[in-house]
Order: structure tokens, then sequence, then C-alpha cells
């Protein structure tokens, strides 16, 4: 198939499952993910995927921190009084 692959989205959580729950080394991934797919991920597209989820996942992080904050804002005047 000639041009650039595209690999769905199950290899991509596989392959971030492995790297970043896991922490599976990315040369190890590669390995993997071309015994099972044929094909070599090359180290760029693997901590693609993890630059894609961390961009992602940071406005999350910081709303979720805000109301962490915020919950424990709470919990402090309620027993300060």
């Amino acid at each position: 198939m000639p041009g650039p692959l595209q690999y769905g989205f199950g290899v991509k959580a596989f392959a971030l499952n492995l790297v970043t729950a896991r922490m599976v080394a990315i040369s190890r991934v590669q390995k993997m993910l071309a015994t099972l797919l044929g094909v070599t991920i090359s180290e760029s597209t693997i901590l693609g995927y993890i630059l894609q989820i961390y961009k992602h996942l940071e406005d999350w992080e910081k709303s979720a921190k805000r109301a962490i904050l915020l919950v424990r804002e709470k919990s402090a005047c309620q027993f300060s009084v």
C-alpha cells in the first residue's frame, strides 16, 4: 500500500497502555507491535501518541486540580469554624 500507514485507535491505545501504564520500554513495544502487526512502528510514532494524549489530557488535568483544591478549601472552611 503506497503512502504513510495509519494505525487504528486500538493500536494506539495498546501502545499507550504499554508505555505509560505498564512502563514497558518503547523499543520493547516496537518489537511487540512488529510481532503482532507484521510492521515496525517507529519510535517517533509512539512518542507522537504520547504527546497527543498529553495535550488532550492537559485541560482535563487543570480542571481536576482546580476541583480538588476547591473541595479542600470548602473542607478547611467547615472545620475551621
